[in-house]
């Protein structure tokens, strides 16, 4: 087999025997059957339009919510970074007024050198178009193959040359958000007091006393948790679940609690509160 191109062709030789049978394809060495190819042509080696530009978040991005036409990126203003990719290298990369310039561009199969093709990037901010300002472009370039975007050359051999560095598209770091004005110190009395606005209050001035929810501190609770997962306490419990699970009313796990047993201790630095037995609830 051997190849040449772009544009790309070739011939395979096949050997039967005592005789050889040779076939070609695409195009004649040299391109000599077309000579340079025309835009259209050319263009039908690259990506398709849809898949010709890259956009992408690099870091400040939470989530992407998928809408029509493209997507909605939800990020954190003062981490944004992006960047933009072309399959077309670019010697000028433009973001609003600021403009960095590469070296021109060539395209070997149409026989063209020293071309100016622009990258541009536009903001838009409910669909006006935003200054730029604060907004810090970086040129994005990577190795592009010689065959495509080389200057011209004396052989059509296939050859794994690049062009080294070329700008293909823009990394772009966000505004850091700034802290608006200080609205100055506030005197500490505008704190000390909130003011309820005039009306009927749904408590009552004076409640009446109630002695049916008093709690006090047990100094044994803790050693009464210590012993939730076995004994009578693990054996009520027990009972308890098997009634509510007969009478379909729980489905859920029936933990042992030995978590809770274990680390009661350090769980519970003070007694906690219990409620006297005595009470009328």
């Amino acid at each position: 087999m051997e190849l040449w191109g772009p544009p790309v062709g070739g011939t395979v030789s096949v050997h039967i025997v005592c005789f050889t049978i040779t076939i070609s394809f695409g195009c004649g060495r040299s391109g000599s059957d077309t000579g340079a190819l025309g835009w259209p042509e050319f263009a039908a080696m690259l990506p398709e339009p849809p898949d010709m530009v890259t956009i992408a978040p690099v870091s400040g991005l939470d989530r992407a919510i998928d809408e029509a036409g493209g997507k909605r990126w939800l990020v954190r203003s003062r981490d944004l970074r992006f960047f933009t990719q072309s399959a077309i290298p670019a010697s000028h990369l433009r973001l609003g007024d600021t403009l960095i310039p590469g070296p021109l561009v060539d395209i070997r199969p149409m026989n063209l050198v020293g071309l100016t093709s622009e990258h541009r990037l536009e903001l838009y901010r409910e669909n006006e178009l935003l200054q730029a300002d604060g907004w810090t472009p970086a040129p994005r370039t990577r190795n592009v193959p010689a065959s495509l975007w080389g200057g011209q050359s004396r052989t059509t051999a296939p050859s794994a040359e690049v062009v080294p560095d070329r700008p293909v598209g823009v990394d772009v770091q966000a505004p850091r958000p700034s802290l608006a004005a200080s609205r100055g110190v506030f005197p500490l009395s505008e704190y000390s007091e909130d003011e309820l606005p005039p009306g009927l209050s749904p408590l009552p001035l004076r409640p009446a006393a109630n002695d049916d929810f008093v709690f006090a501190a047990d100094a044994s609770c803790v050693a009464l948790i210590g012993r939730a997962d076995r004994g009578d306490a693990k054996n009520g419990r027990d009972q308890v679940y098997a009634a509510l699970t007969e009478a379909g009313l729980l489905t859920g796990p029936n933990d042992a609690l030995t978590g809770l047993a274990d680390g009661a201790g350090h769980l519970y630095g003070e007694a906690p509160m219990t409620q006297n037995a005595g009470s009328r609830t």
